[in-house]
């Protein structure tokens, strides 16, 4: 049975659902639309989106650009990116060992993801700094990220993403968010749904983003209460 039977059905059963299905675009429009129309026809809430994306993945996204309100945003994905030992970076003061991946973007520009794990005490910057300045990396664009430990990132599969927001203008011009993470969807929605406000509330009745969760309900709130059609 598909995913939007299931839901019915529960909500069919008057049993309030979290969801976490991955849909883009027009097809998230119409599941979304589907689960409404089945959520208040038998006065059940329904929250859709609770996973990663959509879900946690467009609240950072926001929050970067909130933060940063003037610069642009990269963002790609990279599935089943391979990792490899460089010894251009393990050899750095302060490493201990390293794991080097390359992504082609869709303009022919080759990108660097270096994984390090550091020497107690290290300092990630002057590893930064190291790597960049290296022959094998400069010129080129080079991300590093530190990570505990090397060997649960070699047994990692599923879909790395990187979020990119850097500044244009004052006063955030040399201000840069980034955020990776390399794992399955499923592995990252399960946490994200299990974190979602339970959908029990009598006067939320119908299907609400897990982003607008607190606001959609207050606002039908204040539209059932007597007061508010005074």
């Amino acid at each position: 049975m598909s995913c939007l039977g299931v839901a019915r059905d529960l909500l069919q059963a008057r049993i309030p659902i979290v969801e976490c299905a991955c849909f883009e675009g027009k097809e998230l429009e119409a599941h979304h639309a589907a689960l409404n129309r089945a959520a208040d026809n038998h006065h059940v809430a329904a929250v859709v989106g609770a996973g990663w994306d959509p879900g946690v993945l467009p609240l950072m996204r926001s929050a970067f650009e909130m933060l940063i309100p003037r610069g642009h945003t990269v963002f790609h994905r990279h599935p089943g990116l391979s990792l490899h030992h460089t010894a251009a970076a393990a050899g750095v003061r302060g490493v201990k060992d390293a794991l080097a991946g390359e992504y082609r973007g869709s303009d022919g520009s080759s990108q660097h993801y270096v994984y390090v794990e550091l020497e107690r005490g290290m300092a990630l910057a002057h590893v930064q700094a190291e790597i960049a300045a290296d022959p094998l990396f400069a010129g080129e664009v080079t991300q590093v990220f530190q990570v505990e430990c090397l060997s649960d990132l070699e047994g990692e599969e599923g879909l790395g993403v990187v979020l990119d927001r850097r500044g244009s203008a004052a006063p955030t011009a040399r201000t840069r968010a980034c955020c990776w993470r390399r794992a399955s969807n499923t592995s990252l929605s399960r946490p994200a749904s299990c974190s979602t406000p339970c959908a029990n509330s009598p006067v939320c009745a119908g299907a609400h983003t897990a982003t607008r969760w607190d606001s959609d309900c207050h606002s039908r709130s204040c539209a059932a209460h007597p007061a508010a059609r005074q």
